[in-house]
């Protein structure tokens, strides 16, 4: 009895230690996996608690026709790799890592590689860089490895890379993509979905942290457990990712293109002139969409673009299109265009909303841009003027003031007080400096003349060229020189001052033999020897002339020929020189000289007698305007009042007036003429026997009858000179 108790007591212990180690066994089982998970989870916890990594650059390289990418960050990182199909795509994730790379997309257009993508695509709970490689058709294989703070990425072409890279583009330009109404997908029947891109409605907008945060997110979060697992890095030893990577010739941009190129394209003109090649750079995609969300189409331009979209709440409704081969900058375009949409670039973000809300934010930063610069305190500035008059510049300034702002003109120290605020008191001074600036002035000589009409005549008829290999057409009396145009003698050839010839009746002669003495300061020539022969095709000068003048079409074309004229005239007592004046204006200011006489004229009012004076003058008047090109406008007004005191009354004369007033444009040191100011004289007389000169008929033998007309033009010789 006893043995047997002993026995089964014995076994009890036996069991018990089976049933153990089993239970032990199976919570191990359960245990290692957890165990794993957990340490997996410390890890992830232990690499996010680590300072977050930043990729700074990417740098591209062709090797014997291997696409080189080395991806530059300023620490240790690790990148997890996996692939995406439809089209291929090589994706790269980088772990609490920061997108610092200045732009967001970089062709590459190799036979394995077309373009390279960037964006930062995760924030929170940890920060993910992903960096997607768009592969070509028959792509080849790749190698990654990973150095101490950059990544080096090789890829292989394929087997057909030998084939044109034009095959390949022509392939990519024919892909054709269906859009269906977006709906989430599961994660377990879309592996890899985290990669796709999504549209983040405006009002989530705000819970975005960062610039680069506006990088679209997914739509759905798919469940981690449901992603595709990636594949663990190759690493290579230390000893072959030592030599460092090729340098590009070119480092990347520094703007992003895609959002420069979609902020610089306009639409078509609607007569569809113009070429979209010189408008849309993107590349071209083949779309068949009927009725589409427009949120799901722009999902696509996202994708297509790599670029970072954000859309407005009122952004509803579908699309339908059909294009081949487009731009997809420019399907984009047309896409905002129909339905009524336009787009705000901010940074590297693109907003679509509607045109009226856009235009409604828009005024209302304008309205409270204004209100703050209202809001400002005011500020008073003096300031005083060089060379314009202050009250001559109040309407221009006052222009630029604010509803709270006032301009004031000082006379006395000529300056102007202005209090406003201070961004427009900037905007006023800025004004003043460029409109108070010196004037260009131009000297004005005026010759004025009372000629006969035969002077006037015979100046007139005296017109010819020079002949031979003289390189100017000159105008004036016989053997003298001038050039058309204004030029002065001093630019006339050397060859125009040839001595006086008798062959040839050219040159300026002054000694009076046949050679004569070069000068400049001699228009004629004189002498026995010299018989002024001219080259004229008309020759009508006077008897005793000195020289001639050419007139064409009103404007003399040399001062000294001018000079000369007039002496000759007055030799003749055909012409008498009145008055010559100079004076000097400024640009666009009047000048006035005037010569004559004042006469008083008693005036009795009110059993008071008073004196007035009335001018009997010659008046002329010219205001010159510089052009652009270095000519003078000049605006002339003539005026000649004479006292006629044949026709008085009461002992008061009456005033003869002769008026004109042209607008003419002068070259520089041109000289224009005003005419047709006349004054007749008829004088008739009669002597005669007296009685025996009344008779009828033979009365004619016994009187002497004389008619006498005399007819005195005043002419005005105006020369101005710009002052240099």
């Amino acid at each position: 009895m006893n043995m047997r108790h002993a026995q089964i007591t014995n076994r009890k212990p036996i069991k018990a230690k089976g049933a153990t180690c089993g239970i032990l066994l199976l919570l191990l089982a359960f245990c290692i996996p957890g165990f794993n998970l957990a340490q997996e989870q410390a890890g992830t916890q232990a690499r996010e608690l680590l300072p977050a990594a930043a990729l700074t650059d990417v740098r591209f390289v062709s090797e014997d026709g291997q696409a080189v990418i080395t991806v530059a960050a300023d620490r240790q990182i690790a990148p997890e790799e996996f692939m995406l199909d439809n089209p291929k795509r090589l994706v790269l994730d980088f772990p609490n890592t920061r997108n610092r790379i200045p732009f967001t997309r970089l062709p590459i257009q190799t036979a394995s590689v077309k373009r390279l993508r960037v964006q930062q695509y995760q924030t929170s709970p940890s920060l993910i860089t992903r960096m997607v490689f768009d592969l070509e058709e028959g792509h080849g294989t790749h190698e990654l490895s990973v150095n101490s703070d950059s990544v080096r990425l090789v890829f292989h072409p394929g087997q057909d890379s030998a084939a044109p890279r034009q095959t390949a583009r022509a392939a990519a330009a024919k892909r054709e993509y269906a859009i269906k109404p977006y709906s989430p997908p599961s994660a377990a029947a879309q592996p890899g979905v985290a990669a796709k891109t999504a549209v983040v409605p405006a009002a989530q907008a705000s819970t975005v942290q960062s610039p680069a945060v506006a990088a679209v997110r997914p739509a759905d979060p798919a469940p981690k457990a449901a992603a595709v697992k990636p594949r663990p890095i190759q690493t290579q030893p230390d000893a072959q990712a030592t030599q460092p990577a090729p340098q590009p010739q070119a480092s990347a941009p520094a703007a992003p293109p895609l959002i420069a190129a979609l902020a610089q394209s306009a639409l078509p003109s609607g007569n569809g002139s113009g070429s979209n090649g010189s408008r849309f750079s993107g590349h071209p995609l083949t779309l068949d969409l009927v009725n589409v969300p427009l949120v799901d189409f722009f999902r696509l331009m996202a994708d297509e673009g790599g670029i970072n979209i954000v859309l407005d709440p009122a952004v509803k409704g579908t699309l339908s299109m059909k294009v081949v081969k487009m731009p997809w900058d420019q399907i984009f375009e047309a896409a905002l265009l129909n339905n009524g949409l336009d787009k705000q670039i901010e940074g590297t973000m693109v907003r679509v909303a509607m045109k009226s809300t856009l235009q409604e934010e828009a005024r209302q930063k304008e309205a409270l841009k204004k209100a703050n610069l209202l809001a400002a305190d005011l500020q008073t500035r003096i300031k005083r003027l060089n060379y314009a008059k202050a009250k001559d510049l109040i309407e221009a300034v006052s222009d630029q003031k604010t509803v709270r702002g006032t301009v004031v003109v000082d006379e006395r120290t000529n300056s102007l007080i202005l209090t406003d605020i201070p961004d427009s008191i900037a905007r006023q001074i800025d004004l003043i400096e460029a409109l108070d600036m010196p004037q260009a002035q131009v000297e004005i000589e005026a010759r004025i003349v009372s000629a006969s009409r035969n002077f006037a005549r015979d100046i007139g008829v005296q017109f010819g060229f020079v002949q031979g290999n003289m390189e100017r057409v000159t105008v004036g009396g016989p053997n003298t020189f001038g050039t058309i145009g204004g030029t002065r003698p001093s630019a006339t050839p050397d060859k125009a001052y040839a001595a006086g010839n008798i062959a040839t009746g050219r040159g300026a002669g002054v000694t009076g033999n046949e050679a004569g003495t070069v000068s400049e300061s001699a228009a004629v020539s004189t002498g026995t020897q010299a018989t002024n022969k001219g080259n004229y095709n008309v020759n009508l000068p006077a008897t005793r002339a000195f020289g001639g003048l050419g007139i064409s079409v009103g404007n003399i074309f040399d001062t000294f020929l001018l000079d000369a004229a007039i002496t000759a005239g007055e030799t003749k007592g055909m012409a008498k020189l009145i008055s010559q004046p100079k004076v000097i204006a400024q640009n666009n200011s009047r000048a006035v000289v005037t010569q004559g006489l004042r006469f008083p004229v008693p005036i009795n009012s009110n059993n008071t007698v008073t004196i007035q004076f009335f001018d009997a003058a010659l008046t002329l008047t010219a205001t010159p305007q510089i052009t652009y090109e270095g000519n003078i406008v000049l605006d002339l007004k003539v005026e000649n009042n004479t006292a006629d005191f044949g026709n008085a009354v009461d002992g008061v004369p009456s005033i003869r007036t002769s008026e004109s007033s042209t607008r003419v444009l002068v070259t520089d040191g041109g000289t224009t003429v005003i005419g047709g100011i006349l004054l007749d004289e008829d004088a008739n007389s009669e002597n005669k026997v007296p009685g025996l000169g009344s008779l009828p008929i033979i009365g004619h033998l016994f009187k002497n009858t004389s008619v006498t007309r005399t007819t005195q033009e005043i002419l005005f010789f105006v020369t101005p000179r710009i002052v240099k």
